[in-house]
């Protein structure tokens, strides 16, 4: 689904304004067999990535919010937030992927895994710090896409069960933001906005 993830966008990005069937009919090419995407798998990517324009015509667009150039900014953005974050709470931080807050004796307290997309499979599958310290960072568009991922994955939904946090992008703003965050409810603020599915665009195709 990660590879899958990756075909749709590299495909849209350059294809803008591709009717549903193409991009279906191009994704069953890339895949074929075993491999083929469901319908459901697309539509969510649809949901995540795309708009239709006009409604109703099955031609899609990029969103501007996913364009790589503000994607790159966001994480930017991201990265400096995290950074502010952890200072504050007087953490020392290091790394990029991930990126740490580490305590007074060089322990890590947290990894940060910061992605665009939801690609965040291999990073589960063989991520080197505890689960329980381990926290995925996406957008907001993507949960319902890393929802989709770990539902139809059991394998997947067994390392993520272990202790692995999401954190959406605008959640990491809202810490910066916040006055009343402290290292002893670091932890309870951190789930305040968990993932939910967004089920008002799909059944797109």
């Amino acid at each position: 689904s990660d590879r899958i993830e990756m075909a749709f966008v590299k495909y849209l990005s350059k294809h803008t304004g591709a009717p549903s069937l193409t991009i279906l009919s191009h994704l069953n090419q890339l895949f074929p067999g075993m491999n083929t995407p469901t319908h459901s798998l697309i539509e969510t990517c649809l949901e995540s990535y795309a708009e239709e324009r006009p409604a109703g015509s099955a031609l899609w667009y990029m969103k501007e919010k996913e364009q790589a150039k503000n994607r790159e900014r966001d994480i930017r953005e991201i990265y400096s937030a995290l950074l502010e974050v952890g200072g504050k709470l007087g953490f020392i931080v290091q790394g990029r992927q991930p990126l740490l807050w580490l305590d007074e004796k060089n322990a890590p307290v947290l990894a940060y895994y910061v992605f665009a997309s939801a690609t965040y499979s291999e990073t589960v599958f063989t991520g080197s710090f505890p689960p329980e310290k381990s926290i995925i960072v996406i957008p907001g568009s993507r949960a319902t896409l890393a929802i989709y991922k770990k539902r139809n994955n059991p394998y997947l939904a067994e390392y993520l069960n272990r202790g692995w946090r999401f954190l959406k992008f605008r959640h990491v703003f809202y810490l910066l933001d916040s006055p009343l965050l402290t290292r002893d409810n670091l932890f309870e603020n951190l789930d305040l906005d968990p993932l939910m599915i967004d089920t008002s665009q799909l059944r797109l195709l």
